[in-house]
């Protein structure tokens, strides 16, 4: 479905990624894992074309994309929940999740995609005209889920969902996530700090370091690997010998 081939990224005179090279298949929930600053974020950006990569291809559904601008990839299929949410604050929910259908083939199905996200996430509907500035960081980021979810996308991607969120939020939302990739055959490509949560919610993962990919594999692997467990998820090696 995507296919990133040997990208490189620069912010400027500053190279951000490195020869990144990854593929998402239809129905995947796939999660790029690694510290602050290893180029998760930027990989998201680039491929919904808010950055251009200064070698390499993206593709999608077999078509080059990382030529296009960013209405044209999300015309494509392709749209983004960005971190921090970045929500119209002084608009309504209602206004909002509006937005979200400005592409062609959203606005037609406008009102059935509307219908079934206030039953996704009820609290939107009975806030509707409730400006999205006054809502809690739980609600803003179901609102910008939600809002994504307007453009009617087949691939979702999602930046760190988790951020500055409770426990019991967070672990809402990925049912929410998890539903969405089975009931709906939404494929995923998610960017999240909290590798432990990463891992439980994806069929495979990228493990990024300083804009490089330095592994990958099924989710399910890679959480049992000493390095990852060692590196990310704050477990420490057992002693030999007592």
């Amino acid at each position: 479905m995507l296919e990133v081939k040997d990208i490189d990224v620069f912010y400027g005179d500053l190279q951000a990624l490195w020869g990144i090279t990854l593929e998402v298949n239809e129905g995947e929930v796939v999660s790029l894992i690694g510290s602050n600053g290893a180029g998760k974020s930027t990989i998201l950006r680039t491929i919904s074309g808010l950055h251009k990569p200064s070698k390499g291809t993206i593709s999608f559904n077999g078509k080059r994309i990382d030529g296009k601008s960013s209405y044209e990839i999300v015309e494509q299929g392709i749209c983004m929940v960005p971190e921090g949410r970045r929500l119209f604050p002084e608009m309504s929910i209602l206004e909002n999740l509006e937005v979200g259908a400005y592409t062609s083939r959203a606005r037609i199905e406008k009102d059935p995609t509307l219908a079934w996200l206030y039953d996704l996430f009820p609290i939107l509907s009975r806030r509707s005209l409730q400006l999205a500035k006054t809502l809690s960081g739980g609600e803003q980021q179901m609102l910008a889920i939600g809002r994504a979810l307007m453009s009617r996308p087949t691939l979702l991607l999602v930046d760190e969902m988790s951020l500055g969120l409770s426990p019991l939020i967070v672990q809402e939302l990925s049912k929410v996530i998890k539903e969405l990739n089975k009931s709906k055959a939404l494929t995923v490509l998610l960017v999240e700090q909290n590798v432990r949560l990463a891992l439980k919610i994806s069929d495979r993962s990228y493990i990024l370091e300083n804009g490089h990919i330095v592994d990958h594999g099924e989710a399910g692997v890679l959480s049992k690997s000493e390095n990852v467990k060692k590196a990310y998820l704050g477990v420490l090696p057992e002693k030999i010998g007592g």
